[in-house]
């Protein structure tokens, strides 16, 4: 398990701040979530953390260390791993091959083991196609194994962009909006999955949400931003009832609005 903490994290695209001098600390071992209204910097902060966007000021450090405007391969070996809001799985390949992708930075096989096909490269192989047939078979996937990832359910290639992403032993999980186009069944099972997950494989999990049921039910710790900006944070239930953060959602003072179910 491991913490990440981000100091006057910001992002500016021309005169525009996508993120706005943020801090915050998401500690180890705990389920956070980052929420707020449409355009409020949620992912344009989860690219800053991942490297895919290079921070214009402030400081992103994973365990003390820091990472910020590292390349995304370099973040990913420290070990953070993500999904995307929308699916980028690889359709044509099968559902066993898109999780050993996210095995690729792990194995030691150069141009010349790739080519000729020693022992140790070919043991290497079976070792991820076994451990692949694992993880498939961790997120109920295995039945699929040799189908076509696009051929899948939503909810199955949900699930296996998320099984990708494991691949890569992560001690930190971003999902950026895990349940987006999940029915009510699919969203439950995921919430089911997500807590399977970071209790059984010691993980920092973080969270893009606009499902508020399901962020109040598994969340530990939210971190609420607007325009950019850090309005609130603390536990489920300090920002259900935080003025500003229903103001922000609803557009009203506390007084007028119902909370934040």
């Amino acid at each position: 398990m491991s913490t990440l903490t981000v100091t006057k994290l910001t992002k500016r695209f021309g005169g525009l701040i996508a993120v706005n001098g943020v801090d915050f600390t998401f500690r180890s071992g705990v389920i956070s979530a980052v929420i707020g209204p449409n355009g409020a910097g949620k992912t344009t902060f989860f690219n800053m953390i991942t490297g895919l966007y290079a921070p214009d000021d402030g400081i992103v450090e994973l365990d003390g260390r820091s990472i910020g405007g590292a390349k995304p391969n370099r973040i990913t070996s420290l070990g953070i791993a993500r999904t995307f809001q929308n699916i980028r799985l690889f359709g044509s390949m099968t559902v066993l091959e898109n999780v050993m992708v996210g095995m690729h930075g792990r194995l030691k096989a150069g141009l010349f083991g790739s080519i000729f096909q020693p022992p140790r490269v070919r043991h290497e192989e079976i070792e991820a196609t076994l451990e692949g047939y694992r993880l498939l078979e961790y997120f109920g996937l295995e039945e699929w194994m040799n189908e076509r990832a696009d051929s899948l359910p939503y909810g199955a290639q949900r699930r296996l962009e998320i099984a990708r992403a494991l691949a890569t032993k992560p001690k930190v999980l971003l999902l950026d909006e895990p349940a987006a186009g999940m029915n009510p069944r699919e969203t439950a099972e995921l919430t089911a999955l997500i807590k399977r997950m970071q209790g059984e494989l010691d993980m920092t999990v973080i969270l893009i949400e606009h499902d508020m049921k399901l962020v109040m039910g598994l969340s530990e710790h939210i971190l609420v931003l607007d325009y950019g900006t850090k309005i609130a944070e603390g536990s489920p239930d300090e920002i259900r009832n935080h003025p500003r953060v229903i103001e922000a959602y609803l557009g009203k003072s506390a007084g007028e609005a119902e909370v934040i179910a």
